[in-house]
Parts: structure tokens; C-alpha cells; sequence
């Protein structure tokens, strides 16, 4: 009760002061002789005084506890935020933070994030060689443009023939959907390595004429890199979102120099159906890269069709080893 007592001294003067002067302060009883004696006018208003007092002094324990109560709660808050248990709870609270999908993807930084977390993963076994393994990340995963666009439903024919004695002539017939994220521009490239020389029985081309871009033929612009031993055919996009793109290369190889063919891709593709076909004096073996997975499609019989469903991440995607029977 003592520590409570405001409780007592505000709400029952408070009720008499209300009566007072709602009910009890009016002419009838101040003109009214033969009243009791806790209504004489004397009495009320002592009581009336005394409630007053009280609800007062009620009024000042409220306002002392609750003064009290705030510098005890000041002193508390103060050693609970300067404890190493608060400090250990800050900071795991704040790296579930820093490392939520939320808080990463309104980052700017995103890649070099991305380099000094896996530099930082290498850095504990190897800190000598931690700063030219966060080098070696600036791949095709930190390229802006995986971000703008991928392929969906990538189909590709491979047609290999002997045309010599030992050179073979590989023709790469592919359409697929570009699908981008907004209708803004986007600048495609193809890259040609092993450029048509004069005269030269190996080379690489583009067949610009059997290239393009929803039903339409493509105007490419062309420019050499590497001392004109690769070119790189660029085109821009804009105004849509898909667009199915047809695609022809051709090259020829000395299977006494080179008997791998190998198809790589920056870009993302999500399905793929690769069909190979070989004249009847070769064979080849086909290999998947890195962790890429290519059963056979079994409404091909003759075994010459890969497919898979799966999302193919930017790089190599399968190579082939052709041989002479």
C-alpha cells in the first residue's frame, strides 16, 4: 500500500470533488437549515479542501514514482547496452543483416562483395595467393550484361564432315530465345576466333546471311581483336523483351592438330537440346564440362541428341573429341 498509496490519494478526492460540484454546491443546500452535518456548508467545503490536499499530494507521489522509476530504468539500459552480452547480440543481429537477400540486393558494391567473401573464404587456407584468386574472379560472373538477358530453349545442330584427307568442316546451326528484363537496348555479341584467311584451309566465320533476329536479317558491325586473329560481330536490341535469334557458324580443324570442338557461353541458358551429326567416316565422343549434366533425348533412337533442363551457368557448357574410323 505505501508503494502504491497515489493510487489511493488521486481517484477517491477526485470522485468527491466531482460530487462536490456537480451535486453538492448549489443554492438548495446552502440555503437548507436542517441538513445533516456532512452537509453543512462548513463541512463541504472542509472536505472539499482536504480533497484537494489529497489528490495533490497524490498527484506528487505519481509524478516522485514515476521520476524514480525512469533513473532506475536510465541506470539499467545503461549497463544492459554497455554488457558484452548486448555487444554479441548487436553484432549477430547485425550480420543476419548485413548478409539478408534485402540488404544485398540494394547494394551497389554486389561484386566486389562477392570477391572478398570468397577471397576471404581461400584467405584462411591460403593468405599468400588470397589477392590474385579475388583477380582471377573477374569472369563472366561479374559481367553486367548476364544481368540484362539470358537464352531459353537453346537448340543447336552440330554437322561435322571429312572434307580432306584430315581437315573437317564443322557446321553450328542454333536458334534460341533471348529473354531480357526490360525493353531497354542491349548490345549482343558474337565473338569469331581463327578469322577466314585467303587461301587458308583452317578458319572460323560467321554466315552473316543465314543470321537473324526474329525472322529478319541482321546488319552486324564488325571489329578485329588480338591482331586481327579474332572479330567480334555486334548488333543492338531494343524494344521488346524476347527476340529469337538464328545463328550459323562455320570452321574447319587439322585433326592432326586439334580434334576437340568446344562450345562455351557467357550467357546464361535455361534448356538446351544439342543434336550432332556425323559423316559416315567419323565418330566422335561427346563430354560435359564442369557440372553440366546432358542425358540422352529418348525420342532420339539413333543416340545422336543431348538434352537438358537444367540452367546452364556462364562458361564452357560440353566439348567433342572427333576421330577418323
Amino acid at each position: 500500500m505505501k508503494n502504491n498509496l497515489y493510487l489511493y490519494l488521486i481517484p477517491f478526492p477526485l470522485a468527491y470533488l466531482a460530487i462536490y460540484y456537480l451535486y453538492l454546491d448549489n443554492q438548495t443546500l446552502k440555503s437548507d437549515k436542517n441538513l445533516s452535518f456532512f452537509f453543512r456548508p462548513e463541512v463541504l467545503e472542509f472536505l472539499k479542501q482536504l480533497s484537494v490536499i489529497f489528490f495533490s499530494g497524490g498527484i506528487f507521489t505519481a509524478t516522485v514514482k514515476l521520476i524514480n522509476n525512469m533513473v532506475i530504468f536510465k541506470k539499467n539500459f545503461h549497463k544492459m547496452i554497455l554488457s558484452e552480452e548486448f555487444d554479441n547480440l548487436l553484432i549477430d543481429k547485425f550480420k543476419i543483416l548485413s548478409l539478408s537477400d534485402e540488404y544485398l540486393l540494394n547494394r551497389s558494391d554486389i561484386n566486389d562483395i562477392w570477391a572478398r567473401v570468397t577471397s576471404c573464404r581461400f584467405a584462411k587456407s591460403f593468405p599468400n595467393l588470397s589477392e590474385k584468386i579475388k583477380f582471377q574472379l573477374q569472369n563472366d560472373f561479374f559481367d553486367d550484361k548476364m544481368l540484362k538477358y539470358y537464352y531459353d530453349n537453346f537448340r543447336i545442330q552440330i554437322n561435322i564432315e571429312l572434307i580432306e584427307s584430315d581437315i573437317i568442316k564443322i557446321t553450328e546451326i542454333s536458334n534460341f530465345k533471348l529473354r531480357a528484363t526490360s525493353k531497354e537496348q542491349i548490345d549482343l555479341e558474337f565473338k569469331i576466333s581463327a578469322i577466314e584467311e585467303d587461301g587458308g584451309k583452317i578458319y572460323t566465320k560467321l554466315v552473316t546471311e543465314e543470321c537473324k533476329v526474329n525472322g529478319c536479317e541482321i546488319e552486324f558491325t564488325e571489329s578485329s581483336l588480338i591482331g586481327n586473329k579474332s572479330k567480334v560481330f555486334a548488333l543492338t536490341l531494343n524494344g521488346s523483351q524476347d527476340y529469337l535469334v538464328e545463328r550459323k557458324v562455320e570452321m574447319t580443324q587439322d585433326l592432326k592438330i586439334d580434334r576437340a570442338f568446344s562450345f562455351s557461353s557467357s550467357i546464361i541458358i535455361d534448356n538446351i537440346l544439342i543434336d550432332i551429326n556425323t559423316c559416315e567416316k567419323l565418330q566422335y565422343f561427346f563430354s560435359p564440362s564442369n557440372k553440366n549434366y546432358f542425358p540422352l533425348d529418348p525420342h532420339n533412337p539413333n543416340g545422336t541428341t543431348y538434352i537438358s533442363r537444367e540452367l546452364l551457368m556462364p562458361g564452357e557448357k560440353f566439348k567433342m573429341f572427333i576421330y577418323k574410323k
